[in-house]
């Protein structure tokens, strides 16, 4: 089905936690349509320019620290996940239950 991709995925209590990436339409046999969608949550370490900030003194390098300090909106789920770093600038996102 045409014209969802970039529409939101919510998970069980509502939230937000990914975008269609793309979508199949059903094949002769079946009704169906069958979307796929990227999880929004990696993007929590994304690194940012520091500069996007007003605050020299203490610069915010990922999303992941913007919404811990306010700047942006988020619910409950930014207290589910865990950032590890795996050295050489990886770092690895989880959301745990």
């Amino acid at each position: 089905m045409g014209g969802m991709s970039g529409g939101p995925v919510f998970n069980e209590a509502g939230s937000a936690c990914g975008v269609i990436c793309s979508s199949f339409g059903a094949d002769d046999n079946e009704d169906s349509f069958i979307s796929y969608c990227s999880l929004i949550y990696p993007i929590m370490v994304a690194e940012l320019d520091n500069n996007m900030v007003n605050n020299p003194d203490s610069p915010i390098s990922n999303p992941y620290e913007l919404a811990q300090r306010g700047y942006i909106q988020v619910d409950d789920t930014i207290n589910k996940i865990t950032i590890a770093d795996l050295g050489n600038g990886k770092k690895q996102v989880r959301v745990v239950e």
